[in-house]
């Protein structure tokens, strides 16, 4: 290596950053967002629990499997076949919204995500250098904890978002039995 080639990588390793500061707070700023809509996701979870408990309660509360005891003689064939629906709806009501509580249980499980450690910062001596270059690797540092964090917070919530389809789905099954037990057709 010569003079000149060592020159030229002092000359790039001294180049200032000068947009670096302005642009960290912007990164601050996303890297904030992101920590709050992975924490609303579990806030989100919390209610969804409490309330698919309150749908358990009801459900279980007024569950009753008498139409399974139905004599075929006596009865119609659409009579049968509303009875049948009936208990499906009954049934399968009950197995969706369990499934998605425990669904929504399991989503509560797994909170490690990747954060900032300030730790680097002494270790690597960022405060000695220039505002510009400590400003770059700040950003360096919350972009790649963004782009770790940004997919686990949009599979919790695609996941929390199947959940709460599932209870609605209940939901709607356990309604229809109640309407068939009726006679609302």
């Amino acid at each position: 290596m010569d003079n000149n080639d060592i020159e030229n990588t002092v000359q790039n390793e001294c180049e200032d950053y000068p947009s670096a500061s302005f642009l960290l707070d912007s990164c601050f700023q996303d890297y904030q967002r992101i920590q709050d809509n992975y924490n609303k996701i579990y806030e989100k979870i919390n209610i969804a629990l409490a309330f698919s408990g309150v749908i358990l309660t009801i459900i279980l509360g007024t569950f009753d499997f008498s139409p399974a005891k139905f004599n075929v003689n006596n009865m119609k064939i659409w009579e049968v076949i509303l009875t049948s629906i009936e208990l499906i709806c009954l049934g399968g009501s009950l197995i969706v919204i369990v499934g998605a509580t425990i669904y929504l249980l399991l989503l509560l499980r797994g909170r490690k995500i990747a954060v900032f450690k300030s730790e680097d910062i002494r270790k690597e001596e960022i405060y000695r250098n220039k505002e510009s270059h400590a400003a770059l690797w700040l950003i360096d540092k919350y972009t790649r904890i963004v782009n770790e964090v940004r997919p686990i917070v949009q599979k919790k919530q695609k996941a929390f978002d199947h959940a709460m389809v599932a209870i609605i789905v209940g939901i709607m099954m356990y309604v229809a039995a109640v309407v068939l037990r009726k006679g609302g057709f």
